[in-house]
């Protein structure tokens, strides 16, 4: 994306939050039975508060950022706690023809990047993303690109780390990567 001007970032950035939300609007469930049931699961931490108060969601925004050379930081990125989600906001968007997301917005443009719980017309692609599955929409002047696929569990989490690994060992390394 080199070529193009990025204009915006925005997408479902917390596996854990989503899966919650999907649970909340699947099975009726409040917020709270929600979270134990992911924590059962192993699917949320047992401090979910990273989770829910969107500092994940942030910090992977910024990363996002970052890649696209759009660079953002941390401590300017406006975050609503999914704690302040209830059951019958999750069933008046339904009744409205919406769905419950946490969503993680960046607008170049406008300076502004937040994390917040958003009503998602049932139409758009992102209300389709549902359980432990992560997208991302970046927005460019040529045109948008998104990007879904698991964002949660044990093995996604060892490739990610790993990847990471294998990156630091070839910078340090001075070695050139594999194929590049």
């Amino acid at each position: 994306m080199r070529s193009h001007d990025v204009v915006g970032v925005e997408g479902i950035l917390n596996a854990t939050s989503n899966y919650i939300l999907t649970l909340m609007e699947d099975e009726m469930v409040e917020l709270e039975g929600a979270i134990a049931r992911a924590q059962a699961l192993g699917v949320a931490e047992a401090n979910v508060e990273l989770d829910i108060g969107g500092l994940d969601a942030a910090a992977k925004l910024v990363i996002i950022s970052n890649v696209v050379g759009k660079p953002i930081h941390l401590d300017g990125v406006r975050r609503v706690s999914l704690a302040s989600v209830k059951l019958r906001d999750v069933m008046l968007a339904l009744k409205e023809g919406y769905t419950l997301k946490y969503i993680a917005r960046a607008d170049f443009k406008e300076r502004r990047a937040s994390v917040e719980p958003m009503k998602i017309p049932r139409t758009d692609i992102l209300s389709q993303v549902r359980g432990t599955m992560n997208a991302v929409k970046i927005r460019s002047d040529v045109g948008d690109y998104m990007f879904i696929g698991r964002g949660g569990g044990a093995v996604e989490t060892a490739h990610t780390v790993l990847d990471d690994i294998l990156s630091i060992a070839l910078e340090v390394g001075g070695c050139a990567r594999p194929g590049g």
